[in-house]
């Protein structure tokens, strides 16, 4: 197996509420697209990279520790272009990830999903699409454990491009494959399970007839059988095009949506733009959220609060053909009623900075993962991406931030909705599923550290011989995820479940043996229902531990 010389500038740190930053890369283009904070209380990242791997472009997948610190890093690709979107962690512990492919596959470019183990080490990769183009965007769990993609289609559908729509069981086996689309053109970039079971999507569309030749942001909602409920089309009065990119359930059962309204090319013709819908798609309320440049927002997180994060860049665009668009990440905190708490950004403004994806991490702070061009080239004097991982404190605050609150303005906006149920349809279609895992090269790749900025509020506690056992649970109550710890103070066969309150096993978390020490998993809340459960923590037949969760969606 070749191993790889990766450069990462990166700070160490074992204090709760972190402020920290690193870069990762070598002499050409690598970036981080998503991040998830792992069952170990650790840090997983996905991209892409053109310095490593085996074709033009790689996938590219990080694991940290829960004090920062690399545990391995990996590629993943043929002798073209392989690049992922999204990441989730799987029940084993090992991590499930989307993209598209031009190495394997039938078409220009096909959708596949992809499983790894624990370590890292590949267990399959299936890809599936027509002789156009296939792409998947997003993968999320379901309730029965296996998963849900979305992306879009060129070969097949109603339109010039659908939104592409898979399930498939625990162990990658195809269960359905849809398009959802009008005779126009929709593509999806994100999606939920909803509490009934069923699912939202969001999306952006051409169809309306309410907006013609215009995009607004799609909001489909299916109900369990896959039919639709329905389907809103929104848009802004004052723009002329508005992109879905990031939805969520709220607690009341309704949904937020946010995106990107106005035109890029267009000076201060760019806003992020989030909207609220009742459970049956009805507008309660929509906002715009930027500063006099151009913003889009990428993301969006439901915090421990029941507010909103939301992470993407802000900036300004070059002049149409050039290469001078300026961007800064950009993080914005909102309350449950869309009102500004803090924004920040990061980055140079005269060089390129470009934020994807935040998750809120157990201690309630951030983490936000993107593109850096800013402290590459103030380091080695180039001019590539590298990948950048910025850790924000619960008060939004890191070493490398700017406070922009009193420049960003949060407007409430006179939104159009389109009913659109009618002309959307939904169909099932056959793709080709391939399962290439033989064919994929996977390689090592093999760290060097240095440090970019670190600041902590705390002390760090000198080690402490564990002595007995304990189980806690962080935040409790939660509504996103919680963070469960057990101490151990000598190895032992460990089993960690959650229950509901009638006793019915709802998760397994743990169960194997365990070395001595301090162990975090992370209980996702996507697939509960609102309510009360258990959390049980048996070590062989010398500790057993129950604690009472309350999970508040």
């Amino acid at each position: 197996m070749k191993i790889i010389a990766l450069i990462i500038f990166f700070v160490t740190s074992v204090f709760a509420q972190n402020q920290l930053a690193y870069i990762a890369g070598e002499y050409h283009s690598d970036f981080g697209i998503r991040i998830i904070q792992t069952f170990d209380g650790g840090y997983a990242i996905i991209g892409q990279t053109i310095s490593f791997g085996a074709g033009t472009w790689d996938i590219f997948l990080l694991k940290f520790s829960p004090h920062h610190s690399l545990e391995w890093a990996k590629t993943y690709g043929g002798d073209s272009v392989d690049v992922a979107f999204d990441i989730i962690q799987t029940p084993d512990s090992g991590y499930a990830f989307t993209g598209l492919t031009r190495s394997f596959g039938v078409g220009l470019s096909d959708a596949y999903i992809a499983k790894v183990d624990s370590k890292g080490s590949l267990q399959s990769f299936i890809t599936f699409g027509g002789v156009e183009r296939e792409e998947s965007w997003d993968i999320e769990t379901t309730t029965d454990n296996g998963f849900i993609i979305s992306g879009c289609t060129e070969s097949y559908g109603a339109g010039l491009l659908d939104i592409l729509f898979a399930k498939f069981d625990s162990s990658l086996s195809v269960e359905w494959i849809k398009t959802v689309g009008s005779d126009s053109s929709e593509y999806s970039v994100a999606c939920v399970q909803a509490n009934d079971t069923g699912f939202a999507i969001v999306a952006s569309s051409k169809s309306a007839p309410a907006f013609p030749g215009k995009h607004c942001m799609l909001v489909v909602k299916l109900d369990k059988f896959l039919a639709i409920e329905w389907a809103k089309g929104i848009s802004g009065d004052d723009h002329d095009h508005n992109y879905g990119n990031g939805i969520i359930q709220t607690t009341d059962g309704g949904y937020s949506a946010t995106g990107k309204a106005g035109t890029p090319g267009v000076s201060g013709g760019g806003s992020a733009f989030l909207v609220k819908l009742d459970s049956t798609g009805m507008l309660q309320w929509s906002k715009t959220i930027g500063t006099i440049d151009f913003d889009k927002t990428d993301y969006i997180i439901k915090t421990y609060d029941n507010g909103y994060v939301l992470s993407g860049y802000t900036g300004q665009w070059g002049a149409p053909g050039s290469d001078e668009d300026l961007y800064d990440f950009f993080i914005t905190k909102l309350d449950s009623s869309g009102s500004l708490e803090w924004a920040r950004k990061v980055g140079d403004e005269y060089i390129k900075d470009w934020g994807y994806s935040v998750i809120q991490t157990s201690d309630s702070g951030y983490a936000m993962v993107g593109k850096t061009m800013t402290y590459r080239f103030s380091i080695l004097d180039t001019v590539y991406w590298n990948l950048l991982y910025v850790k924000f404190d619960s008060n939004g605050d890191n070493c490398i931030a700017s406070d922009i609150t009193s420049d960003v303005t949060v407007d409430y906006v006179l939104s159009t909705v389109d009913d659109i149920t009618s002309i959307i349809e939904i169909s099932d279609i056959s793709p080709d599923v391939m399962d290439v895992t033989a064919e994929i090269i996977e390689m090592d790749v093999s760290p060097l550290n240095l440090v970019i900025c670190e600041t902590s509020t705390d002390t760090p506690e000198p080690h402490r011989e564990i002595k007995s056992f304990t189980l806690n649970v962080f935040p409790n109550p939660f509504n996103s995820a919680a963070a469960i710890q057990f101490s151990l103070p000598h190895s032992g066969p460990v089993n960690l479940k959650i229950f509901d309150v009638y006793g019915i096993e709802r998760k397994t978390l743990a169960n194997g043996i365990y070395p001595a020490g301090n162990h975090y998993f992370m209980l996702n809340g996507n697939n509960l229902s609102s309510g009360i459960y258990f959390c049980k923590l048996t070590v062989g037949n010398v500790f057993s531990q129950t604690k009472k969760i309350l999970f508040l969606k």
